[in-house]
């Protein structure tokens, strides 16, 4: 049996009719090319594939902004807290932080090393709670709860004294300094 010869370059595989045969899939032809309608960016030509990868993913964003509602819905500072506490096993404080690196601005949620079940603890339970409630609800704002959610389960660490656990927070500067005191 013959092997099958493959073109050099993908000039070489464009044929007379000026369509790409690729490996295992029909060939596409440049007069299956539509035009794009002018309201969505003029007169621009899109294949067929870049077509698709443009609805594909305009369905992720959607779909990933209907998982952040959902997940947002119920989420408050008792639902932060048992996500902590289901991982660690204690109640550690939290708290919102904004760093400045190389000219850039960080938002961070800090798992703290303090813990409600110590003696020392410095806030009474209605001050934590209010504390956490606050906390949840810039998450809501922000729109970053699920983030929150599979960053923290991933975590391998754990808060230790003089080292919290940070997880970073993609929130522009300008949102983040509505909520957080500088």
């Amino acid at each position: 049996m013959l092997a099958a010869r493959r073109p050099a370059s993908a000039a070489a595989a464009r044929g007379r009719a000026g369509a790409l045969a690729l490996p295992g899939r029909p060939a596409v032809a440049r007069a299956q090319r539509r035009r794009a309608p002018a309201a969505a960016g003029g007169d621009a030509e899109l294949s067929i594939e870049e077509s698709f990868a443009a609805e594909l993913a305009a369905r992720k964003a959607a779909d990933a902004a209907a998982a952040e509602r959902a997940a947002a819905a119920e989420f408050d500072g008792a639902a932060l807290m048992g996500i902590i506490k289901q991982k660690y096993g204690r109640s550690y404080d939290v708290s919102l932080a904004v760093r400045q690196y190389l000219g850039r601005s960080f938002v961070s949620l800090n798992l703290m090393w303090k813990y409600q079940e110590q003696q020392s603890f410095s806030y009474t339970p209605e001050q934590f709670k209010e504390r956490l409630d606050y906390v949840a609800s810039a998450l809501v704002a922000w729109g970053v709860v699920s983030s929150v959610q599979t960053q923290l389960a991933a975590a391998k660490s754990r808060p230790r004294v003089g080292k919290a656990v940070s997880l970073m927070l993609d929130v522009p500067e300008d949102q983040a300094r509505e909520w957080i005191a500088v």
